[in-house]
């Protein structure tokens, strides 16, 4: 009598595993890979802005003129493959292609050497990554996390007329909504941001974020919320004084 019970266990023991096995082995999504074109029809990437996630790529090609791309961070320079990759990517007529992997969140900007540069001046672009919804923000040398439980990925690149960076992270312990940065020398903050949760009826249900950059330096400013993948992007174009930022519609993306 004890065998037929024990049967029908065998049965749901295998069954289980099957389901188990099957959820453990669905294959994950392909990263994308998304065009961008170099010339062709003027001096102009298309298109100049593109949204990925992260681990998706861009593969740059030359539609017409003497072109190639090059990250302003200096991370990669492309046209006849990449330099460092066995490559060649000083400027060229041919029609060259390269394929750029982009791993991790965050705002990145490219241009052509000989009719663009860094910072966004003529022929230039812009890669936003956003991570995956979900994924949390790791604080790093470069990268402050913001808000409860650190849930805002914050960083900031800039471009002098001799150089570009990434601002250096400041954390502020006591304070988890804020966090500094500086550019240049650890004695010579250039901004203040913060993250605030206005997540009730009476302020709108909004995270917003402010800043003040007491800099004319050039700079790009992201902040990436990583529980929605969402990101926003501030600018200050150079030798300009940088004007405070209060956006209060930065995130609808509560609670």
């Amino acid at each position: 009598m004890p065998s037929r019970p024990v049967r029908n266990s065998s049965r749901a023991v295998s069954a289980a595993l099957a389901a188990l096995t099957a959820l453990v082995f669905v294959p994950a999504a392909p990263a994308a890979v998304v065009e961008v074109q170099a010339g062709g029809t003027g001096l102009v990437f298309t298109p100049a802005a593109v949204t990925l996630q992260a681990g998706d790529s861009v593969h740059f090609s030359n539609a017409g003129g003497t072109h190639n791309v090059t990250a302003d961070d200096g991370s990669f320079r492309c046209a006849n493959g990449c330099d460092g990759q066995g490559g060649d990517g000083s400027i060229s007529g041919a029609p060259w292609s390269a394929t750029v992997a982009y791993p991790r969140a965050g705002t990145y900007l490219f241009h052509c050497e000989e009719h663009g540069g860094a910072g966004g001046v003529g022929m230039s672009g812009r890669v936003i990554v956003q991570p995956a919804p979900g994924t949390a923000c790791v604080p790093g040398p470069n990268t402050l996390c913001l808000g409860a439980g650190g849930r805002f990925q914050v960083e900031v690149s800039w471009v002098t007329g001799i150089q570009t960076g990434k601002g250096t992270a400041v954390p502020l312990p006591a304070a988890p909504q804020s966090g500094l940065f500086y550019f240049f020398d650890p004695s010579n903050i250039e901004m203040l941001v913060k993250v605030l949760d206005a997540c009730i009826p009476a302020l709108g249900n909004q995270f917003w974020v402010f800043y003040a950059a007491t800099t004319n330096v050039q700079f790009t400013l992201t902040v990436i919320d990583t529980q929605s993948g969402q990101v926003q992007v501030y600018t200050n174009p150079p030798n300009h004084t940088a004007a405070p930022v209060q956006d209060t519609h930065a995130f609808s993306t509560c609670p």
